[in-house]
């Protein structure tokens, strides 16, 4: 047993019984290959081996082939999940993105809703105090000597033409206390022309034609200052005043565009005192001017509705202040006293 190497002789006894059969088998094999070709030229051999390696080459080249579309088709499932995966991410991101762009604009909604109806509290809690209502009182006495006065004035029977004259004279009065350029247009014979040519700081022309009637004026007279501001390709737009009366089929302070889409503010005094004619007279002339320089309809949409709505708020206020007068002069018919009186009364309604 010294002949065999040490690691064999290492083995067990069953151990080295199998190495030793291995052995000779593998003999017997290279013997019976060695027997098989020890007869065969230099040029058979070669052959036989040039044979077994193409055979081994094709065996090489398939398993590489195989491992490649393994290898490939690994890669296109790794792609196609990292494909999915983003999408998710992406999808994800929208979503956040979404979801925090709803919440900063219902966020700035309530904000600005809750702006407005701090405001409105602050309003209403300014008129309710007694000094304000103190002074709307006196207010509305004085109104109502200055409408009698009035009212004996207009009782007396005047011609068109001088109702028309008066009511020009008037708006020409409150134009005087605008700071913008304007000249009184001459009448036509046979034909009609705006009462006033208004001209802007920014070069805006605007016609203003004004009636004195005691009902509605009709569409006929709408029409008329229509038709001169399409006309006038220098003008950019028209106001219609009915200084006594309402206004057919337009409430106070609608804008109307004509087909040339020129704006045509209608406004009703009836019923204004002095200064507030002259704020709205002022007030209209720079809303048709910041009209006239929007470009984008949705903008001007957007001006008309804030103008609707302030004056849906201003007419709340009004007739407020009506409830006050009708209270005030129940007030005074049926304790039957003087303007002095009633002053002294209110000095003793002073809330402490």
């Amino acid at each position: 047993m010294d002949q065999f190497p040490k690691s064999f002789q290492k083995k067990d006894t069953a151990t080295q019984r199998k190495i030793v059969e291995l052995g000779l088998y593998c003999w017997s094999l290279i013997e019976h290959e060695v027997d098989t070709q020890k007869d065969m030229d230099q040029a058979d051999l070669i052959s036989i081996w040039k044979e077994k390696g193409r055979n081994e080459g094709r065996d090489l080249a398939e398993v590489e082939y195989t491992h490649l579309l393994q290898k490939k088709s690994l890669q296109i499932q790794n792609l196609e999940s990292e494909k999915e995966q983003l999408e998710s991410r992406m999808r994800d991101r929208f979503e956040q993105e979404k979801a925090l762009l709803i919440a900063r604009t219902r966020l700035e909604v309530e904000t600005e809703n809750k702006e407005i109806h701090q405001e409105k509290i602050r309003l209403e809690t300014k008129l309710q105090t007694q000094e304000d209502f103190q002074a709307v009182c006196r207010s509305l006495l004085m109104e109502n000597a200055s409408m009698k006065e009035q009212l004996q004035k207009f009782t007396k029977t005047k011609s068109s033409a001088e109702i028309g004259n008066d009511g020009e004279e008037e708006i020409e009065v409150l134009l005087g206390k605008t700071d913008y350029e304007f000249e009184k247009k001459a009448k036509e014979k046979g034909g009609h022309k705006a009462d006033f040519r208004i001209k802007t700081h920014t070069n805006r022309i605007f016609l203003l034609d004004s009636k004195k009637y005691t009902t509605n004026v009709n569409k006929k007279e709408k029409d008329k200052l229509i038709a001169d501001v399409d006309r006038d390709e220098t003008v950019n737009g028209g106001i219609f005043v009915s200084i006594t009366s309402g206004i057919a089929n337009q409430t106070h302070g609608d804008i109307v565009v004509t087909k040339h889409y020129k704006p045509i503010l209608f406004l009703s005094l009836q019923g204004m005192t002095q200064e507030a004619k002259e704020h709205t007279l002022k007030v209209s002339i720079k809303l048709l001017e910041k009209y006239t320089s929007l470009h984008e309809e949705k903008e001007k949409t957007d001006l008309i509705e804030k103008v609707k709505t302030a004056i849906q708020t201003l007419s709340e206020l009004v007739s407020r202040f009506k409830n006050v007068e009708k209270w005030a002069d129940e007030i005074k018919q049926n304790a039957k006293i003087g303007i002095g009186e009633t002053e002294m009364l209110l000095n003793l309604l002073q809330l402490k």
